[in-house]
């Protein structure tokens, strides 16, 4: 697990640093207020499943994947840039 989420942050950190010191771009407004705040709670949520049994159950896999079917419906639905 460590693993998966230690990759996931550091090539999202390092395509995003290479790519503003190549050439400036601006981040829209929706992603900053949006998507970074489902991003930090669905962060906090697995975090706790995972230290409270020390795994994850099927339920809480299948509220993790329908937190993110719910998010994308309203990703490309409401909030289109």
């Amino acid at each position: 697990m460590g693993n998966i989420l230690g990759s996931n942050i550091s090539d999202i950190l390092l395509a995003t640093g290479s790519g503003a010191i190549i050439i400036n771009f601006n981040v829209p407004m929706i992603i900053l207020f949006f998507d970074i705040l489902i991003l930090l709670l669905l962060l906090i949520i697995t975090l706790y499943f995972l230290w409270s049994q020390k795994t994850l159950k099927r339920w809480e896999g299948l509220l993790l994947i329908s937190f993110y079917g719910v998010y994308a419906i309203f990703k490309i639905f409401l909030f289109q840039v």
